[in-house]
């Protein structure tokens, strides 16, 4: 099954992307999805959503806050922690696969988040412009305590987008993507 989060709601296919059809979830933005372990989680502007039947049925978890992005990462014990990337509330994380959360921004100066990405087991985070520039930290302890990892992009719109490859970082603003 592939799934789309949309500004309409969740989408399934269940032909590799021919045909769609909504999955449970409609009226609202969807930021974000990701899968932990069996379940699906969506972020919205309104909380997490989770679904642990493919999308039939779906439960709002947390109304707290501002979903832009989410990420799975091992937790080094066989499981996975989920975190998510909100709009002034900075990072959450959830270590049973988005059934409840807590905050992880100890040490985080700027807690409008807008991308994640893991890379080696460490966690990054783009936020949006402060002092000038935007920034971006890491977090090599499941974001228990945060790092600047660059001293500041060129870019004064938030970094909406986070990837790797390589030795390289790659950060998507509206200005442009930056490497490093």
């Amino acid at each position: 099954n592939l799934f789309a989060g949309t500004n309409s709601g969740v989408f399934l296919s269940g032909d590799n992307g021919l045909s769609w059809r909504a999955a449970g979830l409609t009226g609202t933005i969807v930021h974000a999805l990701a899968l932990s372990g069996t379940n699906l989680v969506a972020g919205t502007g309104g909380g997490a959503y989770l679904s642990a039947d493919s999308g039939k049925n779906w439960t709002l978890v947390n109304t707290g806050f501002y979903v832009n992005a989410l990420v799975v990462s091992p937790n080094g014990t066989g499981g996975t922690n989920l975190f998510a990337a909100t709009a002034g509330g900075g990072v959450f994380l959830s270590t049973n696969n988005g059934i409840s959360w807590n905050p992880v921004n100890t040490g985080l100066p700027i807690l409008s988040v807008y991308a994640l990405a893991v890379n080696n087991s460490n966690l990054y985070v783009g936020t949006s412009p402060a002092f000038g520039s935007s920034f971006v930290y890491f977090s090599t302890n499941n974001g228990s305590t945060w790092s600047q990892y660059h001293a500041g992009l060129k870019s004064t719109s938030a970094i909406v987008a986070l990837a790797f490859s390589g030795t390289n970082a790659f950060a998507g603003t509206s200005e442009g993507v930056y490497v490093t």
